[in-house]
């Protein structure tokens, strides 16, 4: 199933070298096969007879011995996210505190010893092989930090912009390579030497029917594998440049207000399996046994896989099975690498010999030339000859979110949103790649314990599970690998801005916090409800059939649950932040005009259409802002300093006789929302 190729991008990475010298050849991998190489929600303790696993919803961290099964839940703190080992050290990431969390193992419990303050919503971690520096990432205050684990105090700091969420870190320690979660890009900070580079790698593209590259995403948990050859990243391409259609509705589906839905005229969607908007994949790019790595010779194949329909209709029928990539493991025997597909509710296993490594054999991979001169990668075919699917899909639980490994030979999934940990065999595995009609083999049905029961509604639980869905036939067409997740990240928005055959482009807009505050909802339109919104998109956009308004009633629910975000300056009070709220409600900027609530004075917007800049548009709220850039409904602004610069003609708001350092009072300001 060839659909696409890919584009040859050849980076300038300053401490690159096309030919490594001959000590680039041998060693480089790790010393203990099982260390974490990347960023994970669930780790296993050197000796291995602990397994780790954060509950985010919980505020705890569970402890299984598996010497004797028990397991214990301990205290945490807000919204523990991503977990490292070091020696008898245990840090977790406090997603909802900004914090780190640091226990000592004792072999009977986990011993909280302290918690650390870090930036604005901390997301991964790592830590070297020696158990000696860890690194950790602070995604929306945009810092990493090398600590020391002997007394937590910051190393070295660097900034790095769009959101850096995910870690990994070279056996050699030689590299630490930054993931992010806006504009695709991936990082790499030379960790040794006396000069510090941090260089963008540049992500290969892929190209569609109509020779158009697609945006590029990062969607989850980088690794590295045990060798250190290859750096692996889970990747989401997106057609977000052909046209969408503004009315793409089917004129049977009625909202229940009556000024929902209404009868228009059908279009495409997002559910397409022919010509998928949302092209899931695994990057693989060539890494030299000091960490180097070449960009230029990386390989990407889809991660689409095949699974056996349950219905009684199409028994026995293989259905494609395409989602989103929330992270990816390589297993220490270096054979394989498994991708947790969060909305398809299953593990990927990923042969590793489709990623040959290039160490010290670099140069320019097969290619192919089109007619107009074009040199472009081939994206690899995921059947083999026979027909049959050379990657493996294992079912798991409700969104997968990380996998480790223990020496028995298990991998063991974190679904968090079932808050379980599954046990794959991982030598069945191996042994069925290749032989799907064996999927119903007992081998390969995951033995699965609960960590903890939902503190959720059964409403709430309900729609979130619909939300992260790619697999649902309610929401989502089969094989389209699409959900409300795809475009909305955790909750949020995607950066991306989306073409629609109107002429006037959409920015995702983030759904954190409670929407229905805004309601209507929409740029251009006037949806009257987050519900209707929700069954307009999912029956006629995305592919979904027969969504009764329960289901509807549950994902709005949840919708309207997800957290704020906490945003770089979100309760912190500065002289600077103090100025700039001074000048934005002010009549010289006239910014609160528009952007300002009695109701929901939190959310700065009346939610009224207003004329701006040719077209009428619904204010947006300024809750959040600063992580939601590009701004405005076309994307024509990166940053917040954009946004001032289009107001100076007084044509929304105005901003033209603000000094420099005005300028950076408002902007402190609206990072502050």
């Amino acid at each position: 199933m060839r659909i696409f190729g890919l584009a040859l991008l050849v980076s300038s990475l300053g401490f690159l070298t096309a030919c490594p010298a001959p000590p680039e050849c041998d060693g480089g991998g790790l010393v203990d096969a099982f260390h974490a190489t990347g960023s994970r929600s669930t780790v296993t303790s050197p000796d291995q007879r602990f397994v780790y696993v954060v509950n985010a919803d919980h505020d705890t961290v569970t402890r299984i011995n598996r010497d004797t099964g028990v397991k214990q839940r301990i205290e945490a703190g807000a919204s523990p996210h991503r977990i490292a080992v070091g020696g008898d050290k245990v840090f977790v990431t406090l997603r909802g505190q900004r914090g780190l969390a640091v226990y000592r193992e004792t072999g009977r419990t986990l011993e909280l010893l302290q918690t650390v303050d870090t930036g604005a919503e901390p997301a991964g971690i790592v830590v070297n092989e020696a158990g000696s520096l860890l690194y950790v990432v602070s995604a929306q205050s945009g810092i990493v930090e090398e600590r020391s684990v002997t007394n937590l105090q910051v190393t070295r700091s660097w900034s790095v912009s769009n959101e850096p969420r995910w870690l990994a870190l070279h056996p050699t320690g030689n590299t630490l390579f930054v993931a992010t979660a806006m504009g695709g890009q991936v990082k790499a900070i030379q960790l040794t030497g006396d000069n510090e580079v941090i260089a963008d790698l540049g992500m290969p593209q892929i190209r569609g029917f109509d020779g158009e590259d697609r945006s590029v995403r990062i969607t989850g948990d980088i690794a590295i594998d045990v060798d250190g050859e290859r750096l692996l990243i889970p990747t989401f391409y997106v057609d977000n440049t052909r046209d969408v259609p503004t009315n793409p509705h089917s004129g049977d589906i009625q909202c229940e207000e009556e000024e929902g839905c209404g009868d228009v005229d059908t279009g495409d969607d997002y559910g397409s399996t022919i010509n998928p908007r949302f092209v899931p994949a695994l990057v693989s790019v060539p890494l030299s046994a000091q960490g180097r790595p070449e960009p230029s010779s990386a390989t990407v194949v889809e991660l689409s896989g095949m699974a056996m329909m349950s219905t009684d209709q199409f028994a026995g029928f293989p259905a494609i099975v395409r989602g989103f990539p929330s992270g990816v493991t390589p297993s220490p025997d270096g054979h394989l690498a498994f991708v947790s597909m969060e909305s398809a509710n299953s593990v990927l296993a990923v042969p590793m010999g489709r990623f040959p490594s290039n160490r010290c054999v670099f140069g320019t991979p097969k290619t192919r030339q089109d007619d107009q001169g074009r040199r472009a990668l081939e994206i690899d075919e995921i059947l083999d000859i026979e027909g049959n699917p050379q990657f493996l899909t294992v079912p798991v639980g409700s969104g997968p979110q990380s996998i480790t490994f223990n020496e028995v030979g298990e991998a063991m999934v974190h679904t968090r949103l079932d808050h379980g940990l599954s046990s794959i065999d991982v030598e069945a595995v191996q042994q069925n790649i290749g032989r799907q009609r064996r999927m119903s083999s007992a081998t390969l049905v995951p033995q699965t314990i609960r960590l903890a029961e939902s503190v959720l509604s059964d409403e709430h639980d309900r729609g979130r599970r619909l939300f992260f869905s790619s697999v649902h036939a309610a929401v989502s067409a089969q094989g389209s690998g699409v959900s409300c997740s795809a475009c909305h990240f955790e909750g949020r928005n995607d950066g991306l801005t989306w073409a629609f055959d109107d002429g006037r482009g959409r920015s995702t807009p983030s759904l954190a916090g409670d929407v229905s505050r805004t309601e209507p909802i929409s740029w251009f339109d006037n949806v009257p409800t987050v519900a209707a919104e929700i069954l307009s998109t999912s029956q006629n956009r995305m592919g979904g059939t027969e969504i009764d308004q329960d289901t509807v009633d549950a994902i709005a629910a949840f919708v309207n649950s997800t957290p704020e975000v906490d945003t770089e300056n979100r309760g912190i009070e500065t002289d600077l932040i103090a100025e700039g709220r001074e000048l934005f409600h002010s009549d010289r900027t006239a910014c609160s005009t528009c952007h300002s609530n009695e109701e929901h004075p939190e959310i700065y917007t009346d939610n009224q259409v207003h004329r701006v800049f040719g077209n009428d548009v619904r204010t947006r709220s300024l809750n959040g802002i600063a992580a939601t850039a590009p701004y405005f409904h076309d994307g024509s602004a990166a940053t917040l300093y954009d946004v001032l610069d289009r107001a100076k003609d007084c044509s929304m708001g105005c901003t033209g006789d603000l000094n420099a350092h005005e300028r950076d009072a408002m902007v402190a300001f609206l990072k502050s929302l």
